[in-house]
């Protein structure tokens, strides 16, 4: 059997077996083994299972990762996203949707400290559900700006997803960390005026909240110092190219830990369980990502992604068209794969496609990460749902999807405005060295 038609057959087991609910780290290790074994024999296989899980992770990218995940983990476990919960009621809850927009804001803010999309869902949802079920808010609505906001974390720095694309595309992680930030605001706004615009239309879904003084307001801002300390520290310590992204990721969990010490909120308990949160978070990506690895390694051996680049090319195909495929693929993906394993599976297949379109890999890591943010709320496998189910048991699964539709329709045509503009992602790492 030749390579290409293993590639092919492997890709469809693996589909099949998501499908059946198999974790997504052990299909992709047990179908890139028995892959490799039937394209390049036994010992060859055993080989590369010796080789990939050090090899791949032996990388001073992804020294970044474990500095990242631990600083969201303080942020989670410190009461930080209170604070950042609160400052946002306060200043905009008045509003119409008022307490929606203050989540979607808060969840932006809360991305600025934290590397985990569902720990900010989580974290965020927590505090803002039950203050939007108080004021009577259609629980659809509630839901939903949870759901949405929850992955404006994957795009604003720091982010995990942008750390692995760029270790797999050898890009620059600093300048595609700095590279989110306005678009991760573009987006924040959009969703914010799909609120406004529902609650103006229908006031029953999104009543008003109480007016708080001008001294309440005031309290709340100081209370977040700690929160600009964390985000000025790592996004400074890269931008100003001070530090490297790894640096700055280590100096931003010491700064999280001083703020949460300084905040007599820490404990040996809280120390301990920080610690357990971030081994199992960084054990179960790392997982993944040599899952991922095991199983693309058949596509460099069979030139498959190459030659399609070479085909495509030749087609003569508008470089527009193609970058509509690869985005409407990324949209189909993300409806039933874990968004890690989506970027790592495809980007050894899609990334040859892009250096031959002469994409600008910095752009076009900002579209893939949207994408992943679009992946991340769309039924049936969007893991910010999940995330929100878990601390809103009682949230009718009806009511959890049929708010997200709203932000899905803003996400997309957050997506085409990054398409059309590449300044928007680009602007900000033009002024880096």
């Amino acid at each position: 059997m030749d390579s290409v038609t293993v590639g092919i057959l492997s890709v469809l087991a693996l589909l099949m077996l998501l499908a059946a609910g198999v974790p997504v780290a052990i299909t992709m290790v047990l179908l890139g083994f028995v892959s490799y074994w039937i394209i390049a024999g036994f010992e060859p296989a055993m080989g590369m299972i010796g080789m990939i899980p050090f090899s791949s992770l032996a990388h001073d990218t992804f020294t970044v990762v474990p500095m990242f995940v631990l600083m969201g983990a303080i942020a989670f476990r410190g009461g930080l996203g209170e604070v950042i919960y609160r400052f946002a009621r306060n200043w905009v809850g008045h509003y119409p949707g008022g307490l929606a927009i203050a989540t979607v804001f808060g969840c932006a803010w809360f991305g600025a400290i934290s590397g985990s999309s569902v720990a900010c869902a989580a974290t965020i949802g927590r505090i803002a559900l039950p203050e939007m079920e108080k004021y009577g808010y259609k629980k659809s609505l509630a839901a939903g700006s949870v759901v949405a906001a929850g992955p404006l974390d994957a795009m604003i720095p720091p982010s995990i997803l942008m750390v692995i694309y760029a270790s797999l595309t050898e890009t620059s992680v600093g300048k595609l960390l700095i590279a989110g930030i306005i678009p991760g605001v573009i987006t924040a706004i959009i969703y914010a005026i799909t609120i406004y615009i529902i609650a103006v239309i229908r006031p029953d879904m999104a009543p008003r909240a109480s007016r708080v003084s001008w001294g309440e307001k005031l309290v709340s801002a100081k209370q977040n110092w700690g929160i600009l300390f964390i985000f000025l520290t790592v996004v400074g310590g890269i931008y100003t190219g001070v530090c490297t992204s790894t640096e700055a990721g280590a100096l931003g969990a010491a700064v999280a830990l001083f703020v949460v010490f300084i905040s007599k909120r820490f404990s040996l308990k809280f120390f301990k369980e920080t610690i357990e949160d971030t081994a199992k978070s960084i054990g179960l990506l790392f997982f993944i990502y040599v899952g991922a690895m095991l199983f693309s390694y058949q596509f460099g051996i069979s030139r498959i992604p190459f030659t399609f680049a070479e085909w495509l090319v030749k087609m003569e195909i508008s470089p527009m068209l193609v970058l509509i495929i690869i985005m409407v693929m990324y949209l189909i993906l993300g409806t039933f794969m874990d968004t890690l394993a989506m970027i790592v599976l495809t980007m050894p297949v899609i990334f040859p496609i892009v250096v031959a379109f002469k994409f600008d890999p910095i752009w076009f890591g900002i579209l893939v990460v949207h994408n992943c943010e679009i992946g991340m709320i769309t039924p049936p496998f969007g893991l910010t749902l999940f995330a929100v189910q878990s601390v809103a048991p009682d949230l009718p699964a009806k009511d959890l999807i049929a708010g997200i539709w709203p932000f899905l329709i803003a996400a997309l045509i957050a997506l085409v405005i990054f398409i059309y503009f590449p300044g928007i992602a680009l602007f900000l790492p033009s002024l880096m060295g």
